[in-house]
């Protein structure tokens, strides 16, 4: 659904695709609350399912945003040390990655759910190649006002991160 837009969700459904297990975080905006999972392509699809179905017969509003990698222009994570079949590998990934995200968008176009696909947020983070560390998560829930996470990993913090963004 190209141009979707919700004013004030109640609920953000957020998502970090991966080839194989992609970060989604559930925000519950009016109740301050968080759910965040490391997800297949199937249960992404399930889980999505199954809110929208909750927040269709509960009345939530429900947004879901995609980061979409693809919409870069270039990718450029080679560096000169790199052979070229490592830098090959990187190009490989790199693709299969997008190409999950983006059938993830297709099956969820298709399917009339409310997504919206966004561009990878700007990576000035104290953390490896300017990623959020689990510390600069917490920081930025406890000044939303959520609860801080015990742990995380990157896939969820970027999702986590996504969703806090969008509200």
């Amino acid at each position: 659904m190209d141009g979707y837009r919700v004013k004030k969700p109640d609920v953000i459904i957020s998502i970090d695709p991966d080839i194989d297990k992609s970060g989604v975080s559930v925000v519950d905006v009016k109740h301050k609350e968080i759910q965040f999972f490391s997800l297949t392509f199937p249960e992404v699809i399930e889980k999505c399912g199954n809110i929208l179905h909750e927040c269709e017969i509960s009345g939530k509003r429900i947004k879901i945003i995609v980061e979409g990698g693809w919409i870069n222009r270039g990718y450029w994570h080679v560096n000169p040390y790199d052979s070229k079949a490592v830098a090959a590998r990187k190009g490989h990934d790199v693709g299969l990655n997008h190409g999950a995200g983006m059938k993830l968008v297709e099956y969820m176009e298709y399917h009339k759910f409310p997504v919206k696909v966004i561009r990878p947020l700007k990576k000035c983070w104290k953390g490896k190649d300017g990623k959020i560390t689990h510390e600069e998560i917490n920081g930025l829930l406890r000044r939303y006002g959520f609860k801080e996470m015990k742990r995380s990993n990157q896939d969820v913090r970027d999702s986590l991160l996504i969703g806090i963004m969008s509200i």
